[in-house]
Order: C-alpha cells, then sequence, then structure tokens
C-alpha cells in the first residue's frame, strides 16, 4: 500500500486528525483539542476516508477538483478556454512503495489532463515531435553502449569464466533497467512539468512510464 495514504479520524471536538496505517492500534492526539485518539485496527481503519498526502496525490487532488491549472483555461497561453484535451497515462512506482518487497507490483497509474486551445495545441505537439527525436537518438546511444558494454562483458566471461557469466547478466539487466524504467517523451513531459511540477515527482520515482493518449477535441 502506498505509505503516503492517510486515513481521517473524527475527534469529539469536530476536528480530522489525520493518521497511516503503521498507526492502527496506537494511540495518537487530536491536533486541535489534544485530546487523546484511539486509532481501530487496521481492519477498520482501512475504510476510514483517506487522502494521498504524496506530490503526485495532491496533483490528482486539484484534478479531482477542478483546481487551476486543471480548471478548463488553456495552461500555455492561461488566457483561452480549452478546445483539446491531451490526456497523458502516467504508471508510477515511488521510491518508498519499494520498501517492502510485494510493494514491487504496485504501479499507481493515472491521467493527467493537458487542456489546450487550438493554437497552443500546435506549440505543444511541436514540442513532442521534438522531443520524440531527442528521444530515438537517446535510444540509439543507449543501444550502441549497450553493445560496446555486451561485447566487454563477453571478452571477461571468456577469461573467466565463472566471475564474467554473472558480470554479463549483472550488466545487461543494468542497462535493461535504466533504459525501460524511466521513459517519457520530453515534450510532454517539461509541459506537465511547468503546469504542475511533474518533473520533480518523477524524478523521485522508482518506475514511471508517461503515455500519450488520443487527443480529443471538444468545444465549450
Amino acid at each position: 500500500m502506498n505509505p503516503n495514504i492517510k486515513f481521517g479520524l473524527s475527534c469529539e471536538c469536530g476536528n480530522v486528525v489525520w493518521v497511516s496505517r503503521t498507526e492502527a492500534g496506537s494511540q495518537t492526539k487530536c491536533t486541535a483539542c489534544s485530546t487523546t485518539i484511539l486509532v481501530p485496527p487496521l481492519s477498520k481503519l482501512l475504510k476510514a476516508p483517506s487522502v494521498d498526502t504524496s506530490p503526485l496525490g495532491i496533483v490528482l487532488d486539484k484534478i479531482r477538483n477542478a483546481d487551476p491549472p486543471f480548471d478548463g483555461i488553456c495552461q500555455i497561453c492561461t488566457s483561452a478556454r480549452f478546445e483539446i484535451v491531451l490526456p497523458a497515462r502516467l504508471d508510477f512506482v515511488s521510491r518508498d512503495q519499494m520498501v517492502s518487497p510485494e510493494s514491487v507490483a504496485e504501479i499507481q497509474s493515472c491521467i493527467l489532463p493537458c487542456y489546450l486551445c487550438y493554437g497552443c495545441d500546435k506549440i505543444l505537439a511541436r514540442s513532442m515531435r521534438i522531443g520524440f527525436a531527442k528521444q530515438v537518438v537517446d535510444t540509439l546511444l543507449h543501444s550502441f553502449w549497450l553493445v560496446i558494454v555486451f561485447i566487454l562483458a563477453v571478452i571477461v566471461a571468456a577469461i573467466m569464466p565463472l566471475v564474467g557469466i554473472s558480470f554479463v547478466g549483472a550488466v545487461l539487466w543494468g542497462l535493461y533497467q535504466q533504459l525501460t524504467r524511466k521513459t517519457a517523451n520530453p515534450g510532454l513531459l517539461k509541459h506537465l512539468d511547468r503546469v504542475c511540477g511533474l518533473g520533480a515527482i518523477v524524478r523521485e520515482a522508482y518506475y514511471y512510464k508517461l503515455t500519450k493518449l488520443k487527443r480529443v477535441r471538444t468545444k465549450v
């Protein structure tokens, strides 16, 4: 489970105290009146109202509430109403989730909408085309170094078979992880970083993949 999830417990004074799942079965104090509150067992705590306090959770909360910059105004010119929605799917695993082995498979998936007017849609499309070209160049460079490292690893394996085979496997797995663990179109990522600080969020990620979905044209 996401360690950034907090659960709300109501105090007699009307204040809501937020606790984590690790506090289940313990006691805490109300931040308003200092009354001692018993935190229920985990099975009951999981049924309480919850909120994601991570940076990504805050962004998703803005999307749900239609708060700026997800309020229907073009995110580039910030003056016109949106005429195009470009959804971007983010698959994400935070470093905090890697604390326990079983959390590796817990990939969070969400949709981040890019609200654009027609003119600004062309600007973002051009930026994404440039970003795609950069991705191709980076992939070719990574592939080149992958071949070089593989050749060197094979040479080491030939000289020292026992050590070399393990070395080849470790090197290839490490390079594969580097190529596949973090992927995004630079142009799209740059836009969402400017809009909602996504760049700082994914820099702290263990794994992420940002995928452009089909544009939706709409008139409001």
